[in-house]
């Protein structure tokens, strides 16, 4: 079954007290969307390691792929950042005039995962040199892929008659499928598609650099952005640089919660914030989907089809200037060819498409709670797997070094 706060859990953090531990436990879980076996079956191995454990860690302790060592150094941070959220929570929610307990719950999943994110850029490196290790990792599989397209076409090397049978084998016995065997020339012409794909990523990566998006290492650029995001969420507090104003004491609150450290000016990172393309696309965000945006779309059941053209133009020039670059490959060429014929007929069918048409999945005459009913038994299925791996790995001798 999976876990669900309570209304009382969710009021709790609307109450102006501390937020009860237990409480802030329930709501996070449904964030995780755990279930109370996986939960149950981890706490039975180590005390609290379902409580606390974050959902990735959870599953790979289940799976007994986590040492129990690393298990309690990650349970430790959690429940300390947990305490933390507790106890300074309820001053944010102040800060943001939050009185809705949904949007409390969305601030507190927010905070969260931003918060727990943390360490984790803090060690991440620069940028640029992310970006270049990035680019270098990317040539290096390009290449390799290339190399085994050619090393394929070989024709001195036959492969065909023994991959197919091979695979036949493989996929009744290890699957359970009695489907006809892929042809290798398919795996062969996959693997070509392959290189061409990478190839044009490449270029892309080279002359497009945010068409890329790569870990950096400021942490407190990534707070204040958590801030803004909030502020603008909830219409308040306002953008200022201001030392000492309301945005600036959230960002401190922020931080607080996420490193443990109080009072600590983030000034620095407030004013970079101010001038970063960070803060311009959450911007653009919010006038693309502000409230005027999704009453628009209600009012007019048209209104996607009447404004998606916005862009479809600049991409199709962008394609053209790579279907034209002398320096790709005729395959990759080929392949912006056909991502600009895509674009541009889908721009033209924007002209003849009519409606009404179905903007929400509650407007689709599906029963959406079977439909949930049967993904959480596939899920549980799956937890069960995962427990019975779990058992058969601890139930061997550990090997002493």
């Amino acid at each position: 079954m999976r876990i669900r706060a309570t209304q009382k859990d969710l009021n709790s953090f609307i109450s102006s007290e501390k937020i009860p531990l237990e409480s802030a436990i329930f709501v996070l879980h449904e964030h995780f969307g755990l279930f109370s076996e996986e939960v149950e079956y981890a706490n039975s191995i180590l005390d609290d390691a379902g409580t606390y454990l974050g959902m990735w860690a959870l599953r790979k302790f289940v799976r007994a792929e986590l040492a129990d060592d690393l298990a309690r150094n990650e349970m430790r941070l959690s429940q300390e950042l947990l305490e933390r959220m507790c106890s300074l929570l309820p001053e944010i929610i102040r800060q943001l005039r939050i009185t809705n307990p949904e949007r409390a719950r969305t601030a507190f999943t927010i905070i969260y995962d931003a918060c727990s994110d943390y360490r984790a850029i803090l060690v991440s490196g620069r940028k640029d040199a992310n970006r270049k290790k990035l680019i270098q990792r990317m040539t290096k599989l390009q290449r390799h892929v290339a190399e085994l397209s050619t090393l394929l076409d070989d024709s001195d090397v036959t492969h065909e008659a023994g991959f197919e049978a091979a695979q036949r084998v493989y996929m009744k016995r290890v699957h359970g499928n009695d489907d006809e065997a892929r042809p290798f020339w398919k795996l062969q012409e996959d693997i070509r598609f392959l290189s061409s794909y990478l190839e044009l990523e490449l270029h892309r990566a080279h002359t497009k650099p945010d068409s890329i998006r790569v870990p950096d290492n400021q942490a407190k650029a990534h707070i204040v952005d958590t801030a803004y995001t909030l502020a603008l969420y909830n219409s308040y507090p306002p953008f200022v640089t201001t030392p000492g104003s309301d945005f600036a004491y959230l960002c401190g609150l922020l931080f607080e919660i996420a490193t443990g450290k109080p009072d600590e000016s983030l000034a620095g990172a407030i004013n970079r914030y101010a001038r970063s393309s960070e803060r311009a696309e959450a911007d653009q965000h919010e006038l693309d989907y502000s409230e005027e945006y999704y009453r628009a779309r209600d009012e007019d059941n048209f209104y996607d089809i009447k404004n998606t053209k916005y862009g479809s133009g600049e991409k199709i020039t962008e394609l053209l200037s790579e279907v034209r670059d002398p320096t790709l490959s005729l395959a990759a060429r080929s392949l912006a060819m056909c991502e600009m014929e895509a674009v541009t007929e889908a721009m033209k069918d924007r002209d003849k498409i009519h409606g009404p048409f179905i903007m929400w999945a509650s407007q689709m005459k599906i029963d959406w709670a079977e439909r949930m009913r049967e993904h959480d038994a596939q899920v549980l299925k799956e937890l069960q797997c995962d427990i019975e791996i779990g058992k058969q790995r601890r139930s061997k001798p550990q090997v002493s070094t």
